[in-house]
């Protein structure tokens, strides 16, 4: 009885990390088809990918931690970049259109 009750316990738990992963791939997608728009981002992205890589290949797990850790920051500063000049942008057109 007790080891079923855990199980259902885990299962839950990993149901509720399924969605939240789910949902958390489902943001970025859309944050990674604007985030790539730009070719410097996208030769940023591939380098980026490239060290992880390279320090998977080599078996340093230290490397790869910091390599996917500088990874994650740098997505997190387009995703935070991108949506600012669209808020100014939107700004912008409604000063123009009060001004008119």
């Amino acid at each position: 009885m007790l080891s079923s009750i855990l199980l259902s316990d885990r299962q839950l738990e990993n149901q509720a990390l399924e969605k939240l992963v789910s949902g958390l791939m489902e943001i970025l997608s859309h944050s990674r088809e604007e985030s790539l728009q730009t070719l410097d981002r996208r030769k940023a992205s591939i380098e980026s990918h490239r060290k992880i890589l390279a320090a998977i290949e080599q078996h340093n797990r230290t490397k790869a931690q910091e390599a996917m850790f500088h990874h994650i920051e740098q997505v997190e500063e387009n995703v935070l970049s991108s949506r600012k000049p669209q808020a100014n942008h939107n700004n912008n057109r409604l000063e123009e259109r009060s001004v008119s």
